[in-house]
Protein backbone atom coordinates (compact mmCIF):
# COMPACT_ATOMS: atom_id res chain seq x y z
CA UNK A 1 0.00 0.00 0.00
CA UNK A 2 1.38 3.47 -0.79
CA UNK A 3 0.01 6.57 1.04
CA UNK A 4 1.15 10.47 1.57
CA UNK A 5 0.40 12.59 4.32
CA UNK A 6 -0.54 16.16 2.12
CA UNK A 7 0.76 19.37 3.30
CA UNK A 8 -2.37 20.16 5.08
CA UNK A 9 -1.63 16.93 7.44
CA UNK A 10 -4.69 14.81 5.89
CA UNK A 11 -3.98 11.19 4.95
CA UNK A 12 -4.05 9.42 1.40
CA UNK A 13 -4.14 6.09 0.79
CA UNK A 14 -3.55 4.37 -2.66
CA UNK A 15 -6.67 2.77 -4.00
CA UNK A 16 -7.62 1.28 -7.52
CA UNK A 17 -4.43 3.57 -8.34
CA UNK A 18 -5.31 6.85 -7.15
CA UNK A 19 -4.45 8.13 -4.06
CA UNK A 20 -7.54 8.97 -2.07
CA UNK A 21 -8.08 10.81 1.20
CA UNK A 22 -8.76 8.43 3.91
CA UNK A 23 -12.34 9.88 6.08
CA UNK A 24 -12.30 9.08 9.91
CA UNK A 25 -15.41 6.58 10.67
CA UNK A 26 -15.67 8.14 13.96
CA UNK A 27 -15.68 11.77 13.18
CA UNK A 28 -18.74 13.56 11.49
CA UNK A 29 -17.41 16.97 12.95
CA UNK A 30 -16.93 20.12 10.88
CA UNK A 31 -14.42 22.81 11.91
CA UNK A 32 -14.68 26.09 10.65
CA UNK A 33 -12.37 29.40 11.54
CA UNK A 34 -15.38 31.50 11.95
CA UNK A 35 -17.51 29.37 14.06
CA UNK A 36 -17.70 26.46 16.57
CA UNK A 37 -17.63 23.25 15.78
CA UNK A 38 -20.63 21.92 14.66
CA UNK A 39 -22.16 18.79 13.72
CA UNK A 40 -22.08 17.58 10.35
CA UNK A 41 -22.89 14.83 8.00
CA UNK A 42 -19.76 15.20 5.98
CA UNK A 43 -16.61 12.92 7.42
CA UNK A 44 -13.27 14.43 8.16
CA UNK A 45 -10.26 13.57 6.87
CA UNK A 46 -7.70 11.17 8.50
CA UNK A 47 -5.71 13.82 9.94
CA UNK A 48 -3.22 14.32 12.22
CA UNK A 49 -5.66 16.99 13.39
CA UNK A 50 -6.49 13.89 15.38
CA UNK A 51 -4.74 13.22 18.72
CA UNK A 52 -4.50 9.35 18.13
CA UNK A 53 -2.77 10.11 14.86
CA UNK A 54 0.28 8.69 15.00
CA UNK A 55 3.63 10.77 14.13
CA UNK A 56 6.57 8.42 11.20
CA UNK A 57 9.59 8.44 12.27
CA UNK A 58 11.93 10.04 9.81
CA UNK A 59 15.93 10.03 9.76
CA UNK A 60 17.74 12.57 7.47
CA UNK A 61 14.68 13.25 5.80
CA UNK A 62 13.93 9.22 5.39
CA UNK A 63 11.16 7.19 7.08
CA UNK A 64 12.49 5.01 9.25
CA UNK A 65 11.43 1.68 8.05
CA UNK A 66 10.22 -1.40 10.44
CA UNK A 67 10.97 -4.98 8.72
CA UNK A 68 11.47 -2.82 5.27
CA UNK A 69 8.21 -0.92 5.58
CA UNK A 70 7.14 2.22 6.85
CA UNK A 71 4.45 2.39 9.19
CA UNK A 72 2.11 4.99 10.58
CA UNK A 73 -0.17 4.42 14.03
CA UNK A 74 -3.65 5.42 13.65
CA UNK A 75 -6.56 5.53 16.44
CA UNK A 76 -7.10 1.62 16.23
CA UNK A 77 -5.00 0.34 13.81
CA UNK A 78 -0.97 0.61 12.66
CA UNK A 79 -1.08 0.78 8.71
CA UNK A 80 2.06 -0.82 6.65
CA UNK A 81 3.36 0.78 3.76
CA UNK A 82 5.16 0.15 0.89
CA UNK A 83 6.23 3.81 0.80
CA UNK A 84 5.02 6.77 2.62
CA UNK A 85 5.50 10.14 1.98
CA UNK A 86 5.17 13.31 4.33
CA UNK A 87 5.01 16.52 2.55
CA UNK A 88 3.77 18.54 5.44
CA UNK A 89 6.48 21.32 6.04
CA UNK A 90 7.28 21.41 2.24
CA UNK A 91 6.34 24.17 0.06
Amino acid sequence: MKGKIDKDGNLLIERGGFLRTASCPFAVWTISQNAPIQQSNEFMPCGHWCPLFGEPEFIDGHPRFIDGHPRLSLCRKVLEFVSLVDERGQE
